[in-house]
């Protein structure tokens, strides 16, 4: 079973893991972050395997999958994939390795998905989608936000109704998630009603808006977003969870090849937030050239309230300073940002 697609990999594959496990199926499982009760791998007792199939340096194509799943498909890496033509490539490569006797589970709101199953779905294996979409073989109605929660939807096969989704988890985004764990559950002919009381008990994973802590009423949530489709998602997941509340976005962009090529989308990330602070960029594999800093992100942006600060150290004292009881505040990136919430938490007890 490979999970692959530009975001929600690692919580789609958590949720798989977690769904087939509890239903007694003890499969072996990679996932690119820790589970809690699970870990992030285990060799497993059973012949099914869940990986998470990372497209980076086109490593998901030494795979030959009984069951694909596609989150998404947008444009990422492009050290690795000069163009959005090449990325979509590797992932037509992706589907067309699947086992012809296979199912590809795919989501039906994604256009960039929608295109790789418009390419695909002649090819051989029997294709699923899901998603809000009500064309989707798998869909939710009905949806609803629960304030300091996740979400709440009717569950559909086709124009069958099959039950009541509940999730711990904020955000729209990880209801799709779901559903891609549900169809894949399916496929194992794990009754449905046993799959969604699993996803209702799923707390979440590591860096995948991760609660930290609170102190002297400030709220500090960790997310390992990096792209910015799921920076997007991940604050309008805070904003869902605490519509009343101010919310600080802190982002430390990821590599320089994608902070220039992905500079607009990046600066238009930040919508829902209230006040947005934007660090240097974590070079990661990538040397500095000199053609794109992290100013360029808040001078390309039009939200009113955005500017740059260096160092973390910087933006932890800064923040320790300006937030306020019921404030939120979000630290997101693929790099060391997660050093700005735990200095920020420190730094709250310590003046208590």
């Amino acid at each position: 079973i490979a999970i692959a697609g530009t975001a929600g990999k690692s919580t789609t594959t958590a949720m798989t893991v977690k769904v087939l496990g509890e239903a007694g199926i003890e499969a072996g499982y990679i996932i690119g972050t820790d589970l809690p009760g699970f870990g992030n791998a285990a060799a497993g007792r059973h012949a099914a395997f869940v990986l998470e199939a990372d497209e980076y340096d086109r490593m998901f194509l030494g795979f030959q999958p009984t069951i694909t799943v596609l989150t998404n498909v947008e444009w990422d890496h492009p050290d690795c994939y000069p163009t959005p033509a090449s990325f979509r490539h590797a992932f037509m490569q992706f589907v067309d390795s699947t086992q012809r006797d296979g199912r590809i589970i795919s989501c039906a709101d994604d256009p960039g998905a929608e295109g790789i199953r418009a390419y695909g779905q002649t090819r051989g294996p029997a294709w699923i989608t899901y998603g809000t979409a009500e064309h989707a073989d798998w869909h939710v109605s009905n949806v609803m936000p629960m304030a300091g929660s996740g979400y709440e939807a009717d569950l559909n096969w086709h124009q069958q109704a099959k039950g009541r989704l509940h999730l711990q988890v904020p955000g729209l985004h990880n209801v799709r998630n779901a559903l891609a764990a549900l169809a894949v559950a399916d496929c194992y002919n794990i009754p449905t009603e046993q799959a969604l009381t699993s996803l209702q008990m799923f707390t979440g994973t590591a860096r995948r808006f991760e609660t930290k802590g609170e102190v002297q009423g400030v709220t500090v949530i960790d997310d390992y977003a990096h792209h910015p489709t799921k920076i997007v998602a991940t604050v309008a997941a805070a904003r869902k969870r605490y519509p009343t509340r101010r919310i600080w976005a802190i982002f430390q962009p990821h590599t320089y090849s994608r902070t220039k090529n992905l500079l607009q989308e990046t600066a238009d990330s930040f919508s829902n937030a209230d006040q947005v602070i934007i660090t240097d960029i974590y070079a990661s594999r990538e040397q500095d050239d000199g053609s794109v800093h992290a100013q360029d992100v808040v001078a390309a942006s039009s939200h009113p309230h955005i500017q740059h600060i260096g160092g973390l150290a910087q933006v932890a004292a800064a923040l320790t300073k300006w937030v306020q009881s019921g404030d939120v505040v979000v630290v997101m990136g693929a790099g060391d940002s997660y050093k700005v919430g735990e200095m920020l938490l420190a730094q709250l007890q310590h003046a208590t």
